[in-house]
């Protein structure tokens, strides 16, 4: 079956279809990747915070400031600087490599076969944390979170009288 078929299958079964991703919408996301014939699915990124329909319709979530993403974007200049320096570079060439989102950056920090010594990451970990602590010195705006094979930067997002965190 072709891309075209299957898209025109999926067409036929539901009256909307959409896939949705924790992945970017774009540099190296979702939309890059796709091959599917432009009209059969909307795509849902970033954990559902960026939608694009077609060209004239994409959304985001608005949530997330314009003065909140300006420091993001700082961050992750400065966290791909980090990953051009030797010692850090493989960090891109594992798991999620560097990615940025709408609203967080991923880093990896490991590979499924455990193939970074453990000290490698915690020395990653310890630099991501001194670039969020430069470009967000309040620790207002960014949080760092971590699991077993990435680093995480979210923004904090302002609703009401309370601060929610992001997390996917």
């Amino acid at each position: 079956m072709t891309l075209f078929n299957e898209a025109q299958f999926a067409r036929r079964c539901a009256q909307f279809c959409a896939i949705v991703t924790t992945a970017p919408l774009v540099h190296i996301g979702i939309l890059n990747m796709s091959t599917m014939p432009e009209g059969y699915y909307a795509y849902g990124a970033s954990a559902g915070r960026e939608w694009y329909f077609n060209p004239a319709m994409q959304f985001k979530d608005d949530s997330v400031s314009d003065a909140d993403l300006i420091l993001l974007n700082k961050a992750f200049d400065k966290v791909e600087d980090l990953l051009e320096n030797p010692d850090f570079r493989n960090f891109t060439w594992i798991g999620s490599g560097l990615q940025k989102h709408y609203g967080h950056i991923t880093i990896a920090k490991q590979d499924v076969n455990n193939s970074i010594p453990h000290r490698k990451s915690m020395l990653l970990f310890e630099e991501v944390n001194k670039i969020v602590n430069e470009v967000d010195p309040s620790g207002a705006t960014l949080t760092i979170r971590e699991n077993e094979y990435d680093i995480k930067i979210y923004t904090k997002v302002r609703r009401k009288q309370f601060i929610l965190e992001i997390e996917s």
